[in-house]
């Protein structure tokens, strides 16, 4: 493919492809858990410094939609339809924009962002081990603050890591709604089978513990955030989206408590 230059004369093909990346990176972004106003930004900044005259860019959760008009009349006009759920990543939103001040400043081309946005894709900062473990002092650190003792704060730390290795699995009971179901019973389950084999002491500052690895606080704030800054409708469905997986840790947890309640 040949590389697309800034400020050089744009055809019909031309503006499919900045378009095209463009949306590359405003899918990304929000899958990664960006706010709405965000994607549409990025996505007009791009396109208006790669020759674009007049750039629109429609952003929900679910769905991004837009059009560019290049200098010399040719247009282009896309969608895309985010099918995997929103998790946050801030290190791959922070990566993806960097890739989009370096094409926005000149300092890459077309070509070399589609291969950096490629990259980032799968990124991670941390190694899974680190990842685990600092799910274990995160839990271990709020099981202590909500009243339990060392120990409690040990089994909420063996829970965090369980929880932690069944976050990156991919399977039927982990997708959508059904994730933070299936997180919260496992780890409501685990709370009270520690603590009725001793490892623990209180079955509710275990669970009050983990329940905190779980809880959408960030996709909370995000939804505010997006309805704060006139996204009204983007913000409303991502506040629902909150509630709903609040609701779905709530009834993960109560029927965990249900099923090993005699064990209390």
């Amino acid at each position: 493919m040949e590389q697309t230059v800034i400020n050089a004369p744009c055809t019909g093909a031309d503006a499919d492809i900045i378009l095209c990346t463009a949306l590359d990176i405003g899918q990304h972004l929000l899958r990664n858990g960006s706010e709405i106003s965000r994607v549409e930004n990025t996505i007009e900044r791009i396109c208006t410094a790669l020759g674009a005259a007049h750039v629109e860019a429609f952003v929900i959760p679910s769905l991004i939609a837009a059009s560019v008009r290049m200098n010399d009349g040719s247009y282009s006009e896309q969608m895309r339809h985010v099918k995997k759920g929103i998790s946050m990543n801030l290190y791959r939103i922070e990566q993806l924009n960097t890739i989009s001040r370096q094409l926005c400043s000149g300092a890459i081309t077309v070509t070399e962002a589609r291969q950096k946005i490629e990259s980032v894709k799968r990124l991670d900062p941390y190694r899974p081990l680190v990842s685990h473990v600092g799910a274990a002092i995160f839990v271990a650190g709020f099981t202590l603050f909500f009243g339990g003792t060392w120990l409690d704060a040990f089994s909420g730390g063996l829970i965090a890591v369980v929880i932690s290795i069944l976050s990156g699995f991919e399977a039927p009971f982990t997708k959508g709604m059904m994730k933070p179901f299936t997180l919260s019973f496992v780890a409501g389950s685990l709370s009270v089978i520690l603590c009725f084999l001793g490892i623990g002491r209180d079955v509710d500052a275990v669970a009050i513990g983990t329940i905190m690895q779980v809880i959408p606080g960030l996709s909370f704030w995000t939804g505010v955030t997006d309805m704060v800054n006139g996204n009204l409708i983007s913000g409303a469905l991502r506040l629902l989206q909150a509630l709903l997986t609040a609701v779905m840790i709530a009834l993960g947890y109560a029927m965990a408590f249900l099923v090993f309640g005699g064990l209390m």
